[in-house]
């Protein structure tokens, strides 16, 4: 059964990187979701996800929302090494990528919020996360 799991996890997750290479991000989420039920204890899923929210920030315009999805994808690297030490590395080098494009404190001030706020990433994201400033 479990090699039956293992099959279905890495069907999963290629058919998730698949649609990331088509730019099919939420049907590539989606399916990367799928094999995070089939597999909880893998960290891949969710490094795929948060490559998938940064690669999307051409497509939110403004100073803080073209921003908010490297928060949102930062939230998905921590879920993957909290659960997946071997995704480690791979997480933390995304971590340091993404950290960079974080907006400037004077950027999150001068449009009226501040560090530690709860945001909605609106788009296809949907999801809620907290605001970080570039450090």
């Amino acid at each position: 059964a479990s090699d039956n799991n293992d099959r279905r996890y890495r069907a999963y997750r290629n058919l998730a990187m698949c649609y990331q290479n088509m730019g099919s991000l939420g049907r590539a989420r989606d399916i990367a979701r799928r094999a995070a039920q089939v597999d909880p204890t893998a960290g891949e899923p969710y490094i795929i996800i948060a490559q998938l929210y940064a690669s999307s920030a051409s497509q939110f315009s403004g100073d803080i929302e073209s921003k908010a999805v490297y928060w949102a994808a930062v939230d998905k690297c921590i879920k993957a090494k909290s659960i997946d030490p071997s995704v480690s590395d791979r997480a933390n080098r995304l971590i340091a990528s993404y950290t960079n494009a974080f907006p400037s404190m004077e950027t999150i001030f001068f449009n009226d919020y501040s560090e530690g706020q709860s945001f909605h990433v609106g788009g296809w994201i949907g999801e809620t996360t907290t605001i970080r400033a570039r450090k």
